[in-house]
């Protein structure tokens, strides 16, 4: 593991009202957790969210902190419409990606 490079993972979750079913929300809930259990000090996580509206879950936080982050994971409920687009952008702003000006001069 020790030769694996830093990842900088930003997490984009649709909590919209259609996430509010038992094999939607809760499951990947459920999921998340399992994967924190494998990030690394050196890796970054992010989780930007949408459902009505677009809001940064969780900003940038180092893998170690696992609380904080099943803490960020808890706290998503599901409600609202899907602001997809906005959403994406969000999460590419929040990853520094130099893709999004590819994507906003498209």
């Amino acid at each position: 593991m020790e030769n694996i490079p830093p990842s900088n993972l930003v997490f984009l979750i649709d909590v919209s009202g259609s996430m509010d079913l038992p094999n939607k929300l809760p499951l990947l809930k459920s999921a998340f957790k399992l994967l924190v259990i494998i990030f690394a000090q050196k890796d970054t996580v992010s989780i930007v969210v949408y459902g009505g509206a677009v809001g940064i879950m969780l900003y940038p936080t180092s893998g170690a902190e696992k609380q904080k982050i099943n803490n960020a994971i808890d706290s998503l409920e599901a409600g609202g419409a899907t602001p997809g687009e906005s959403a994406i952008r969000t999460a590419y702003d929040l990853a520094g990606d130099p893709l999004l000006k590819e994507v906003t001069t498209a």
